[in-house]
């Protein structure tokens, strides 16, 4: 008589596993890198047209710059008024939390 396991499909769960785990990793990851409201920022140029107007897209009384970012042409900036970053989206860059490893001026923690 065989014996019929009563586990499933093994596959299906695999996959299951897999699909949460990608979960789990996309909102730790949206978690850590999203800005938050009165933190510093780090603006990403994604293309050349976005590093060229980045500079002009930051110069508000509101924003200030506060250093370079690790990344080439990266800015970070604190402030902004409301819909500051859905304009810079809109411009090709990416805003993403300075306080994030790795995502703060390029001189952290090293001392003169």
């Amino acid at each position: 008589m065989p014996v019929h396991s009563s586990h499933g499909n093994g596959r299906f769960e695999q996959a299951l596993i897999a699909v949460l785990v990608i979960a789990l990793c996309v909102t730790a990851l949206a978690f850590v890198a999203l800005p938050r409201s009165g933190d510093p920022v780090a603006l990403v140029p994604l293309n050349a047209e976005a590093a060229r107007r980045l500079p002009q897209l930051i110069k508000a009384p509101e924003t200030l710059l506060l250093a370079h970012g690790t990344l080439e042409g990266s800015l970070i900036v604190q402030g902004g008024t409301p819909g500051f970053l859905e304009v810079l989206r809109s411009h090709g860059v990416l805003a993403i939390n300075a306080t994030a490893p790795g995502c703060g001026p390029a001189k952290a923690g090293v001392t003169p």
